[in-house]
């Protein structure tokens, strides 16, 4: 029965390409070979794995270094929702990134390499956790272990979704016990998105580096080659190769530190000239509860040139700060000006209007003047539909849900008008 098997592998084997059966054969490089070619050394424990370290200066002088501390402090907490309970302080962050076997995620996923950075003084560390071959992966997620238990906060770009999730799977699979899930985490693409997506169209970290920090990476390997050039690695046993995929993960470590002081003096409001989406930051602050910050940064937003809609979405979200300040004769200046926009803004605004006079002023007649003026637009807005033959394939339209709605509204309100005349 064995000598049977055995055979049927062989014919198999002889079917194979011969590229094929060279990537059968697996070749571990020493460690001569590693630490000569990637600028390293391997870390004696249990399950040794190869380390590599870098640093940079990120600051020029003490008090340089204080105002970063200061904006990270003042900041931090904005970028921290819905935790907000650490005070941020630089050295008590670790930056992470990995390089990963697939970018699918899932419990089959290896991190090949996890950078990790953080500040010291005014340097900027960063080590480099490589796993030579699977066996290599307890030692270097033993010492990832290790080194989260001196940093009380993470920051990552869409770690959240990824990065974590993944080091918490392979953490589990080796038994290693680790919060790295629980505790404050900075996930940079959030807030980037908010601060510069309608401006550059693309928040991939490498984009953001060259076109908000101004720097440049030179010749860089997509990231989406990576994991190839890994398994190719696994298989000629040559790290050659690999030097490309450790300077991207360098880059990324350091431009996520830099995006992170950056993103953090823009809310402090000592980065006032930086060009940001000025709604975007409005939302950060108002998401977090800061209403003044909110309203200021909405406020400078109106008086930019900017296109009608956008001013429109600004202005209806600017007057639900003054709502909730109490600021009533702000609020309804923008909500008037908000009836010219189209539909559905348009309607946001009337309703806020329409809720106003009824219950606050408890003017029945001109909430039901908003009323009709609703109505006018929507029956405009039905006969506009297309006919029931050529919106076969479309969506169901809303604009019958809306003047339901505001038809209820002005019977409401009719009623009330009603029983005021007779009691008179």
């Amino acid at each position: 029965m064995a000598d049977s098997i055995r055979n049927r592998l062989a014919e198999l084997e002889r079917l194979l390409p011969e590229k094929r059966k060279e990537k059968l054969s697996r070749k571990t490089p020493s460690r001569r070979d590693l630490e000569s070619t990637l600028d390293g050394r391997f870390v004696s424990t249990p399950s040794p794995f190869f380390f590599r370290t870098y640093k940079e200066s990120f600051f020029a002088s003490g008090s340089e270094r204080d105002k970063s501390e200061h904006h990270a402090a003042a900041a931090g907490p904005l970028l921290l929702f819905p935790d907000q309970r650490l005070h941020t302080r630089l050295d008590e962050i670790l930056f992470i990134d990995t390089e990963t076997t697939g970018l699918a995620g899932g419990t089959g996923t290896y991190a090949f390499l996890i950078g990790v950075g953080y500040f010291t003084g005014s340097e900027f560390h960063v080590e480099q956790l490589f796993m030579r071959d699977y066996n290599d992966e307890p030692g270097q997620l033993a010492f990832l272990a290790e080194r989260l238990k001196k940093f009380p906060a993470i920051c990552t770009y869409n770690g959240k979704a990824f990065d974590v999730p993944l080091l918490r799977n392979r953490l589990i699979f080796n038994r290693i016990d680790s919060d790295i899930e629980e505790r404050p985490h900075f996930d940079l693409l959030f807030p980037a998105r908010r601060l510069w997506k309608s401006i550059t169209g693309d928040c991939r970290l490498s984009h953001l580096e060259s076109e908000i920090l101004q720097q440049g990476r030179g010749e860089d390997i997509p990231g989406h080659l990576i994991p190839h050039m890994y398994f190719n690695y696994l298989t000629s046993g040559d790290p050659r190769p690999l030097r490309p995929v450790f300077r991207h993960n360098q880059f990324d470590i350091v431009t996520l530190a830099k995006l992170f002081l950056r993103i953090c003096a823009i809310i402090a409001g000592d980065d006032v000239d930086f060009v940001v989406d000025r709604r975007g930051l409005a939302r950060l602050y108002g998401r977090s509860g800061k209403v003044g910050e909110a309203i200021s940064a909405y406020e400078a937003l109106l008086k930019e040139p900017i296109p009608p809609g956008n001013w429109f979405q600004g202005a209806m979200e600017l007057a639900t700060m003054y709502k909730k300040q109490g600021e009533w004769p702000l609020a309804l200046t923008l909500w008037e000006r908000c009836k010219e926009a189209p539909l559905p803004l348009a309607l946001g605004a009337l309703q806020e209007q329409a809720k106003h006079f009824e219950h606050r002023e408890k003017d029945l007649d001109r909430a039901s003047r908003i009323c009709d003026n609703a109505l006018s637009r929507l029956s405009v807005a039905q006969l506009r539909e297309p006919t029931p033959r050529d919106s076969e394939d479309l969506p169901r339209s809303p604009v019958g849900d809306w003047l339901s709605d505001w038809q209820h509204r002005q019977s409401r309100i009719q009623r009330k008008i009603r029983r005021a005349q007779s009691i008179r």
